[in-house]
């Protein structure tokens, strides 16, 4: 007589199978998803440390050799995550470029989950963490900055050093 279906054990291997093969893929999917927040972030760091450099290599408050020309801020919001500003200084008494523009001069939300390393340390909520550059686009102070972006295990940690 020829079977006209399929056994029980059969039909139990394929519903292992399948149950394996997607609880790897909500693995895989939720790393991904972690590293491409990580990467996200880090590319709006190096964004702001880019325009924060412009800004101060066109100096358009007439700052002098060793003062910051702009300044660079990572922000930890309560519940909010973490907010990056940046900001012309005041370098003259009469500086039009902040009476006629905006404060901040450019901003950006970094994604939700990450947590943001200074020199090591993790900033507090409610903290935040400036960076001066000045007229030549170098750090105020010549210190630099290393920071690391994490969220979901080591292995979607993304590193920046800034000098």
């Amino acid at each position: 007589m020829a079977q006209a279906g399929l056994t029980l054990i059969e039909l139990m291997v394929t519903l292992t199978v399948m149950a394996f093969l997607l609880l790897l893929g909500v693995s895989l999917g939720g790393d991904w998803v972690n590293g491409s927040r990580t990467q996200q972030a880090r590319g709006d760091l190096e964004q702001g440390w880019g325009v924060a450099k412009a800004l101060a290599l066109r100096n358009p408050c007439q700052t002098h050799e060793g003062q910051a020309a702009a300044v660079l801020t990572l922000e930890h919001l309560a519940g909010a995550g973490y907010r990056l500003l940046v900001e012309a200084a005041q370098g003259s008494a009469t500086c039009n470029y902040l009476s006629s523009r905006t404060v901040p001069t450019w901003s950006a939300q970094l994604p939700a989950g990450v947590q943001v390393l200074v020199d090591g340390a993790a900033l507090s909520e409610g903290a935040q963490h400036s960076w001066g550059i000045d007229n030549r686009g170098l750090p105020v102070g010549a210190t630099g900055a290393s920071l690391v972006v994490q969220r979901g295990g080591a292995q979607n940690d993304e590193t920046i050093q800034w000098y």
